[in-house]
């Protein structure tokens, strides 16, 4: 991805990750209190680099996965009552 247009394109790929990220931290505020409802995470990985003959090029960022988050300890006592 080298060049201008490369850069933008990566940017643009950075920018979209984020983006995921603030709407999911909106979907966690909006159902912050409905019964039953687990906060969710995004996790970002890298880009795969390019390897050129200078060395390798970092590709940016990107999503990888979105994920729910439970506080284990909680279910647990929950579970009990």
């Amino acid at each position: 991805m080298p060049g201008l247009f490369g850069i933008f394109g990566m940017s643009s790929v950075a920018l979209q990750s984020f983006q995921n990220a603030m709407q999911t931290v909106g979907h966690n505020i909006a159902n912050a209190g409905t019964e039953g409802f687990h906060r969710q995470r995004v996790e970002l990985a890298q880009g795969n680099p390019e390897f050129t003959a200078w060395g390798a090029l970092g590709t940016g960022v990107r999503p990888d996965s979105i994920r729910r988050v439970q506080d284990r300890f909680l279910e647990s006592a929950l579970q009990r009552e």
